[in-house]
């Protein structure tokens, strides 16, 4: 083998044009497609309380697709080679706890929030319920939904195999984001408290070497009013109590656990709710749009739309993840709360009661966490047949999902650099090359964006996804660890927003 030759063509850049060098802020389309099932409970439920119940999430896995859609008390995903053969497992990757003690900690949970950056490890979030089975104010003997006295916080598990399963650390080490204060069923003067806590964490998304992730909260056990959107970031993912939220100014705002310690003021340790008169409680999908260089945040709920309150599915952006856009409806939906229940002719015929959890998923995203989407992708979300029905639960849900396109229609606020010449689009130069244990990767960009970089055996597999983060204009230089491969011929790619992908020769020797 020529390993000078490899290494000539390794210091050699392809050059690819960006079209976009600043957030587009102008007007958007939006154009859907046809309405397809991808799970129906009917047919391919694994139990009566198998049923989509929360966002979903996927994680590209060295077997194909993973697909977060279950339900608690045990969490069944759906797993296949594409997201065209998907199919429900009936192995629980994680069964809740339900134990009836508070301070177990461990009780009604749902996996929410995935991540992996190799599609092995997957760090998850989980949304964990406590209904009081003591109190009685609630339900007593019940720790199920049903029981309306409700205590929320957020928890964390991770999988070593792909996603097939999912374990915690010893609670409660497990915990992720709680409220400063104690359960306590006498809080309100009359009958149980309102539900508080903070629930539904949406995707987690690195930016600028931090992961962050955005969840609905209720911050008081009294005044359901104190209600909104909040954020927290961590810099260590594998770490659960290392996530701090936002307090209006920073993110500086720990985790604090009301059981392990006296806490004397406890709104030192309330977040502050984000763009809260513009998204008020938007939440559940948050993706970084290549397309339009922002952030997208997607949601069911209530907003106006040419002057009347409209009850529907809406996204809004961000350059930053705290200042948000006007929301904008993707499209009307029918909700559980009145007035949103109103059936159209067509959700009457088909006995849709409810529409909720939407999420937006870029099939052909190029990381593994599918936290990226340019104009074209996916809106997953529930359509409930049943709806809640006294003495019982709405159980009859499928999980379907429509095409969807986003189209600038305001040309004028979309930046095209005309002075930028090709060569100087996106660079990627690898040195040194061949290399034994690492390598450092030069790339150049003209603006601001993700980067993904990964390593590639030479038949094109992923064998090694080496950073996922977001980067300046500029040049910039990343090391590649390369111990844990074998010598042979390798590719380096290099995927940039918009301003494409780039790949080049490496060669690894021993």
């Amino acid at each position: 083998m020529n390993f000078r030759f490899f290494a000539v063509l390794c210091c050699l850049a392809i050059p690819i044009v960006s079209l976009l060098a600043q957030p587009y802020t102008g007007s958007l389309s939006i154009t859907m497609g046809p309405e397809e099932t991808v799970f129906d409970y009917t047919t391919d439920r694994c139990a009566v309380l198998d049923l989509p119940d929360v966002y979903a999430h996927p994680i590209r896995t060295a077997q194909g697709i993973m697909l977060v859609s279950g339900n608690a008390p045990n969490n069944y995903f759906m797993f296949g080679r594409d997201f065209s053969t998907l199919r429900r497992s009936c192995d629980a990757v994680l069964v809740s706890g339900d134990k009836w003690p508070v301070d177990s900690f461990d009780h009604q949970e749902w996996i929410t929030s995935v991540y992996s950056e190799d599609g092995t490890t997957i760090h998850a979030l989980v949304h964990n319920e406590y209904h009081d089975p003591y109190s009685r104010k609630c339900k007593p003997g019940i720790t199920d939904p049903s029981n309306p006295c409700w205590y929320n916080f957020v928890s964390y598990a991770v999988s070593s195999d792909g996603g097939r399963t999912f374990t915690q650390p010893q609670s409660p080490n497990h915990l992720v984001a709680m409220l400063p204060f104690k359960w306590n069923a006498d809080a309100a003067p009359r009958g149980a408290p309102p539900p508080h806590g903070y629930f539904e964490p949406s995707n987690i998304v690195k930016h600028q070497g931090f992961y962050y992730c955005m969840m609905f909260a209720i911050t008081s056990n009294t005044n359901q009013g104190q209600r909104g959107t909040i954020i927290m970031r961590t810099d260590d993912i594998t770490n659960p109590g290392s996530w701090k939220f936002w307090n209006g100014t920073d993110f500086s705002i720990p985790f604090v656990n009301p059981y392990a310690r006296t806490i004397v003021d406890s709104s030192q340790f309330i977040p502050a709710f984000v763009a809260p008169r513009t998204i008020r409680d938007l939440r559940g999908s948050l993706t970084w749009n290549t397309y339009l260089n922002q952030f997208v945040l997607i949601g069911a709920s209530v907003f106006p739309v040419d002057g009347t309150e409209t009850c529907g599915f809406f996204l809004s952006r961000s350059s930053d993840l705290l200042t948000w856009s006007e929301p904008q409806l993707i499209r009307s939906a029918i909700l559980v709360w009145p007035p949103c229940n109103r059936q159209t002719p067509d959700q009457a015929e088909r006995n849709i009661s409810q529409e909720a959890y939407p999420s937006l998923i870029d099939h052909d995203a190029a990381d593994t966490s599918f936290t990226m989407v340019d104009s074209t992708a996916y809106l997953y979300y529930m359509q409930n047949m049943d709806n809640h029905r006294p003495g019982g639960w709405g159980l009859r849900r499928n999980l379907v999902r429509f095409p969807i396109t986003f189209s600038k229609s305001d040309t004028a606020s979309t930046h095209v650099d005309q002075g930028a010449s090709a060569t100087q689009a996106l660079l990627l130069s690898i040195h040194p090359n061949p290399s034994t244990d690492v390598a450092r990767a030069t790339f150049s960009l003209l603006a601001d964006s993700y980067v993904h970089i990964e390593i590639l055996s030479a038949l094109g597999t992923v064998v090694s996804t080496v950073l996922h983060d977001q980067f300046s204009a500029g040049t910039h230089t990343v090391a590649l660890p390369l111990s844990a491969l074998p010598a042979g011929a390798y590719r380096c790619r290099l995927t940039a927003g918009e301003a494409g992908m780039v790949t080049v020769p490496l060669i690894v020797v021993r």
